[in-house]
């Protein structure tokens, strides 16, 4: 996963923390330059939070105790490895963070070249969330950018990446299109 999306980040930070948000897991890999030297995953997937936790102020909960922990672990291994984890920056892929940029844009048709090294801060994130909050699924899925089938999982996606975002002390997240499909093949090329 990782060789795929530091292909599409330009320019590439010297270290950085990708998070692969998925339905049942999210995947944390910590690269300096382009070397893998720490990685996670963790039982974050938006999916098993929207339907594990139906109620916000518990799911909310669960996540700040278990990135919390996480950016404790980071943080020693960033250490052990000489890495300054201020840093470090974020970098998203897989359906979360590429819906967000989508509705950013407000693409009515998705593309993959302006996803790739879109960048999104926290108070955009935030922004989403306050406009998403009170919608229904469907009317979420009504949204330029929304991709169909997401508009009851978002919300979770959202809160991982800014409870993430508020643990790392980090404004800005930069989205990849590209992922482990990409990484696949750029590994049969070497």
């Amino acid at each position: 996963m990782a060789l795929g999306v530091l292909s599409a980040v330009e320019p590439l930070p010297a270290q950085t923390l990708i998070v692969d948000i998925g339905g049942g897991s999210t995947e944390f890999v910590l690269c300096a330059d382009r070397d893998v030297v720490w990685s996670r995953s963790l039982p974050l997937g938006v999916v098993r939070l929207t339907e594990e936790y139906t109620s916000a102020s518990r799911r909310l909960n669960f996540l700040e105790a278990t990135l919390a922990a996480l950016c404790l672990e980071l943080s020693k291994a960033c250490n052990r490895l000489g890495i300054d984890c201020f840093a470090t920056s974020l970098i998203g892929t897989a359906g979360t963070v590429t819906t967000l940029a989508a509705l950013d844009m407000q693409m009515s048709a998705y593309d993959w070249r302006r996803v790739n090294n879109y960048d999104l801060s926290s108070a955009r994130l935030r922004y989403w969330q306050a406009r998403l909050l009170p919608l229904s699924p469907e009317a979420r899925e009504a949204l330029p950018g929304m991709e169909a089938g997401r508009g009851d999982l978002i919300i979770a996606g959202l809160e991982i990446m800014l409870c993430l975002m508020q643990h790392m002390h980090v404004n800005r997240l930069t989205v990849s299109d590209f992922g482990l499909l990409e990484g696949l093949l750029l590994s049969l090329k070497t």
